[in-house]
């Protein structure tokens, strides 16, 4: 994609997203015979910077009114001000599901015990 366009990279994010994310996503659901995972995992968006925070909340929301098909989204971050503020927004709130780990304080003894699991679990199966 980017070799026949190697302009894309200094475009608009929404257009970097649609063009390399939602075109190829919605060409293999249209060619598909079953049902595809439609979820997208966005990690770290805290560590975005000048504004991008908000731009990528603005972009999956418009993505997800305008796409062919079914899109979720799952946006982990620290509760930084704008990111707050952005989801607080009216149009953002419709569809949105926010769960605050840190509001419930058995969430890091969950999330130990989980890692710990796996952990334990790697270890016996790859015995050094």
């Amino acid at each position: 994609m980017i070799n026949n366009e190697p302009h894309l990279l200094s475009r608009s994010l929404i257009t970097q997203f649609t063009e390399l994310i939602v075109d190829p996503l919605e060409h293999l659901f249209e060619t598909s015979v079953g049902d595809l995972p439609n979820l997208i995992i966005i990690d770290g968006l805290d560590e975005c910077m000048d504004g991008t925070q908000v731009q990528i909340l603005d972009m999956i929301f418009t993505i997800g009114k305008h796409s062919k098909f079914s899109l979720s989204f799952l946006v982990a971050s620290h509760p930084e001000l704008d990111i707050s503020a952005a989801m607080g927004n009216g149009k953002l709130r419709e569809g949105l599901t926010c769960l605050c780990l840190a509001a419930n304080i058995t969430s890091h003894d969950n999330i130990r015990c989980f890692l710990q699991d796996k952990f334990d679990g790697i270890h016996l199966t790859h015995l050094i």
